[in-house]
């Protein structure tokens, strides 16, 4: 996994029992929306990060189940 997923799984996993959007985590961490909905596809098409649809929003969070592997480190 590289360096960019770890800190970003990392932050979810630090966060368990927030939900995110896309907009969030790009805030968040710094980066742009497109990078972040990138690297969160990832995340989720692993199995590491759930989404869950509200009305046209989408939001995230660490999948329970999965996160034991997920070390939280410091950003």
């Amino acid at each position: 996994m590289s360096i960019f997923l770890q800190r970003l799984a990392s932050f979810f996993a630090t966060n368990v029992n927030e939900v995110f959007c896309v907009s969030d985590v790009a805030q968040q961490l710094g980066i742009s929306q497109p990078a972040a909905s990138q690297h969160i596809k990832i995340l989720k098409n692993v199995g590491i990060l759930e989404e869950n649809r509200r009305g046209f929003r989408v939001f995230y969070t660490i999948n329970r189940n999965d996160c034991a592997f997920v070390a939280p480190t410091p950003l």
